[in-house]
């Protein structure tokens, strides 16, 4: 990250007036590990903050006041490592270290000057990272909601995912926390101690894991997991009931693929998690030569289930004969895990689907999704992730995976990285 990339105040010569805040810029908070050095230039920057009670507490919905603006002379800005403790922050600091820095950033062209735009999706990301690190629990794990305080595994492995290689949250505390709540049998439950034979949520800790040495025997042990757990439709009773007796719904038992929890049948988003986790294994010995197995036999068992006008439904694409619409969710997820089909006419069927549906996405959860999946399959995203900083006070979502899954649309190189995909 560069000094451009991360902060970008406004060049305007010292005599000139201070920008008028826009009604509708939002507080944003920087977080930055480093000290800010260089030759002089002048900046001036209108800081906008909140009024405050005694104790330094934000004052309800009271509209917001000007500070007197900040001018320094730091330009063309070049790094050094000082690490300062991050905190939740409202006021401008005026010095050459900025730790913590919230306000708004008006642009405007001025005669003779032209004031650059600031890029503000950095600023939003980094609001969003100060709220998802303190969010943690002191165990180390992150709860369902931002009430709660009890640690759940799916959203803990998407903030991990999101703080890695960012200077706010305890990553090192997260992944032992991962490790902590491993079961017996190589799976991960849904919530600490909750259920001893694991289920879909095992995929997403082999990812969340994925850098970490020390965590490669917890690895195997959960990819072997994930080899003996198939979808209920794999076991020959089932494959006939699916062929005579129940054929309501529209499927072939031969092509199956993980469920949510075991003894129950095959579904979209485990088997697209489970094929992304099995494709970050480089190789397939040790006892795991299966992988690529059962990873072909998860990918025809999405391409047979995907709906007839192209995406994905959270199961089956035909139901009593009726066909079912698409979920964009599920579609999303299941075009991360078929980045490698990008050609077959089924994936391009249905990341045009996505691509159709995407711009009127108002769900945060959903928008991300459809971000990540898109610009997995190198389709435009410019405008979808201007819409998604654009949503108002995204720090304040109560479910802490949607925020999460925000920070990851945002950098979405990095969450690609970290998913496996190639684009």
């Amino acid at each position: 990250m560069t000094g451009n990339e991360s902060l970008s105040p406004l060049l305007t010569p010292e005599a000139d007036r201070v920008a008028t805040c826009p009604s509708q810029l939002h507080r944003q908070t920087f977080f930055t590990d480093h000290t800010l050095t260089g030759s002089p230039t002048f900046f001036r920057c209108s800081v906008w903050i909140p009024p405050s009670d005694s104790a330094g507490r934000a004052v309800g919905n009271a509209p917001f006041k000007p500070c007197s603006p900040s001018l320094f002379h730091q330009s063309h800005f070049g790094w050094e490592q000082s690490p300062p403790t991050p905190k939740r922050g409202f006021a401008w600091t005026c010095s050459s270290r900025i730790p913590v820095v919230a306000g708004f950033f008006d642009s405007k062209e001025i005669p003779h000057y032209k004031v650059p735009t600031v890029t503000t999706d950095p600023i939003v990301l980094s609001d969003l990272l100060a709220e998802l690190a303190l969010r943690q629990l002191p165990c180390g794990g992150w709860a369902a909601l931002a009430s709660s305080s009890q640690p759940a595994i799916e959203p803990t492995c998407y903030s991990a995912l999101a703080l890695d290689s960012v200077p706010v949250g305890d990553l090192a505390h997260a992944q032992d926390f991962l490790l902590r709540t491993q079961n017996p049998n190589g799976s991960w439950p849904v919530f600490p101690g909750d259920d001893q034979r694991g289920g879909w949520i095992t995929s997403l800790v082999v990812m969340a894991l994925r850098d970490l040495v020390p965590a490669i025997p917890a690895r195997l042990q959960g990819l072997h997991w994930l080899l003996n757990c198939a979808g209920k439709e794999a076991n020959w009773f089932w494959k006939w009931k699916f062929r005579t007796a129940d054929r309501h719904v529209r499927f072939n038992p031969d092509k199956y693929g993980w469920p949510w929890f075991p003894d129950t049948v095959s579904w979209v988003v485990p088997t697209s998690f489970a094929i992304l986790a099995l494709n970050q294994i480089p190789c397939s010995c040790g006892g795991l030569e299966q992988i690529p197995f059962r990873v072909n036999r998860g990918v025809e068992m999405l391409m047979d289930r995907v709906c007839p006008g192209g995406g994905w439904n959270a199961g089956n694409g035909v139901v009593y004969g009726v066909a079912l619409a698409p979920h964009a969710d599920d579609t999303a997820i299941a075009l991360l895990a078929l980045r490698d089909r990008a050609e077959d006419p089924v994936v391009q069927g249905s990341v045009d689907y996505l691509e159709r549906t995407a711009p009127a996405l108002t769900a945060p959860c959903s928008l991300a999704w459809a971000i990540l999946a898109l610009a997995a399959h190198r389709r435009p995203i410019a405008s979808l992730r201007s819409s998604l900083v654009a949503l108002p006070d995204l720090s304040g979502i109560e479910d802490t995976s949607t925020l999460a899954l925000a920070c990851l649309a945002i950098d979405y190189r990095r969450a690609l990285s970290a998913f496996g995909v190639t684009v």
